[in-house]
């Protein structure tokens, strides 16, 4: 793969090892276009996400964030939540073409609750989604994990 890692100096050092190999393990779902990831630890977030995902396909490269979340994870959760942030990074451009187009479509303040509501389900549908995604790569991993020699 030609996806370069790179951890903030500040990221953890009891957690580098674990993130860091579960990126590796999981480096097959980036696009061949993103060439770097800058993976960064942050405290607990208001919203309990484990982990955010901001890409930037111009310039090719994604930010991941691990949130103070992410410890409280079971290993199989963490599992997830990195598949997760990783799914977002192809998946991403689609989401933000329909977000723009909605944003496009009522612009100057036309008919707000409307459009508030069309950016709200967008964003639910589509986090669902990847959700969905990333627990069937990991059920099927899971599955096909004692022919491959993992260890649960």
């Amino acid at each position: 793969m030609n996806t370069r890692f790179e951890f903030e100096p500040n990221f953890p050092t009891d957690l580098l090892h674990s993130v860091a190999g579960l990126l590796k393990r999981y480096e097959w779902l980036v696009p061949l276009w993103c060439q770097r990831i800058l993976v960064r630890f942050r405290g607990d977030s208001e919203d309990g996400e484990d982990a955010d995902c901001t890409t930037r396909k111009d310039y090719r490269w994604s930010v991941i964030t691990i949130r103070g979340n992410f410890l409280e994870e079971t290993e199989r959760g963490r599992r997830i939540s990195i598949v997760h942030e990783l799914v977002h990074i192809p998946t991403t451009r689609v989401f933000s073409y329909a977000a723009d187009t909605v944003d496009l479509l009522f612009k100057d303040g036309d008919a707000p609750k409307f459009h508030q509501h069309i950016k709200d389900g967008l964003r639910e549908h589509y986090e669902a989604g990847v959700q969905d995604l990333a627990e069937r790569i990991i059920a099927f991993e899971d599955s096909i994990a004692p022919f491959l020699g993992y260890i649960q």
